[in-house]
């Protein structure tokens, strides 16, 4: 069984990743010999994500056929016309749209 908070953790990681483009930023430097921080995490354990986007699972009660759905909220003030957006939730492991 997948956990929902892992679910929109993973999802809120992409999201950041493609709004702030970190593997570039990764790729440009140099290596200094000291260890990189663990990926998604920011200082004492935080995510990077906190603060600039939120995510929720919701599903349609009223609408069997729609798909759970996984809406992300842009807490960053004056950057998008639409600070919600639904996207799919994809499995972690194989990238398949789950229903």
């Amino acid at each position: 069984m997948l956990h929902p908070d892992c679910l929109i953790d993973l999802a809120l990681m992409k999201k950041y990743e493609a709004e702030y483009d970190t593997k570039t930023e990764e790729d440009s430097t140099e290596t200094n010999g000291t260890s990189a921080k663990a990926k998604g995490k920011g200082p004492k354990g935080r995510k990077i994500y906190a603060g600039k986007f939120r995510g929720e699972i919701v599903y349609d009660e009223m609408n069997e056929n729609k798909p759970t759905m996984l809406r992300i909220t842009d807490l960053r003030h004056g950057v998008h016309d639409r600070p919600e957006i639904e996207q799919r939730i994809y499995c972690p492991i194989c990238e398949t749209a789950l229903e």
